[in-house]
């Protein structure tokens, strides 16, 4: 999300969660590339949560997870890269930037660059870098991808999170008892 944008939602009261803006871009390059061409990021982001699993769970001297992390060389591999040179003359250093090879390098003047595969590979290292790669995450009830903004964000909008949970066994057998009792304090006449 661009700085001008950023601080106009700042002024308006909205509230900005670390990652979001560089999740962004990747999300709707998700949503919008949901068959073969969004099929190595997809795979990318559940090898990184089965990986987060896994150290969760105190397992990561085990097979599968150096098979998780060779899965990832794999798969990372495929993509290209190139640096360039960034020149920082007000602090007298430079900086190597790795940026992705474009398929169609021809610029189209007057028009902003379209966002690629690799710009989303690019966005999920840097959320990486700040240990956010594993919320960008499928809704359990429609599939869509989305940022969470908190770590346990398990759905994309609140209403998919209603719904998931309308379906399930432990609600639709609370929602029994509680209708149940409802019905006999209305026979009894105890409810308006």
């Amino acid at each position: 999300m661009p700085k001008l944008q950023m601080d106009w939602l700042r002024a308006q009261g909205k509230r900005i969660y670390s990652g979001e803006s560089t999740a962004h871009g990747l999300v709707q390059w998700l949503n919008a590339n949901p068959g073969k061409r969004g099929e190595r990021l997809s795979r990318l982001l559940r090898i990184l949560r089965d990986l987060r699993v896994l150290e969760q769970e105190s397992r990561s001297d085990t097979w599968d997870y150096r098979d998780l992390l060779l899965q990832f060389a794999e798969v990372i591999s495929d993509y290209h890269l190139t640096p360039k040179l960034v020149v920082l003359p007000a602090e007298e250093m430079w900086q190597i930037k790795w940026t992705p090879v474009r398929r169609n390098a021809t610029k189209r003047p007057g028009r902003r660059k379209r966002f690629e595969e690799g710009d989303g590979l690019m966005a999920l290292i840097d959320l990486g870098k700040s240990g956010l790669a594993t919320r960008v995450r499928q809704c359990r009830h429609c599939n869509k991808w989305f940022y969470a903004r908190v770590e346990h964000g398990r759905f994309c909008r609140r209403e998919c999170q209603q719904e998931y949970f309308r379906h399930s066994e432990e609600f639709k057998l609370t929602r029994r008892e509680y209708m149940r009792r409802y019905r006999n304090l209305q026979r009894t006449r105890h409810v308006k």
